[in-house]
């Protein structure tokens, strides 16, 4: 897959839609740390405040299925190799994915009304924390890909 990806970025097309492909992270960067909003509000046990942080993840989510679609779209009228659009398309996918479970995880602290007994807020504080340094490494190697730096790319 990984030589399926440098072959493409030397070609305009593909690279305009793994720069698409960066705003989708952009998103989804924002839409974790309001997951880590909602989180933060739930421990503290502010539930108008949890409230205001699931509405900001559910529309982050929004603008990020935009992009999804529009970025999907862009890679149906190019010209791109089929093994080169299957591996934008699982990435596209993916970041999709991943904002996904990032608004049902918010959908699904809605139904807790009371703070759980210690450590576990801290402890979901932590995962999604974890979560937020993930998004960020993406962002990374996205950009990295972009500057068809393979070495540190891989690394």
């Amino acid at each position: 897959m990984a030589d399926n990806i440098f072959g493409w970025l030397g070609m305009k097309e593909e690279k305009l839609v793994l720069e698409s492909a960066l705003k989708h992270i952009e998103l989804l960067k924002q839409e974790m740390v309001a997951l880590l909003d909602v989180f933060r509000f739930y421990a503290a046990g502010s539930m108008d405040g949890k409230e205001e942080a699931m509405f900001r993840v559910s529309d982050l989510e929004g603008q990020a299925d935009e992009i999804k679609r529009q970025t999907l779209l862009e890679l149906s009228e190019r010209m791109v190799m089929p093994p080169d659009r299957e591996d934008l398309v699982r990435l596209i996918k993916g970041l999709d994915y991943i904002a996904d479970q990032a608004k049902e995880t918010a959908r699904l602290l809605r139904l807790a009304t009371d703070v759980a007994p210690d450590p576990i807020p801290e402890k979901l504080i932590e995962f999604i924390e974890l979560l937020n340094r993930s998004v960020e490494h993406l962002e990374k190697a996205a950009v990295l890909l972009l500057k068809k730096d393979k070495k540190n790319t891989l690394a």
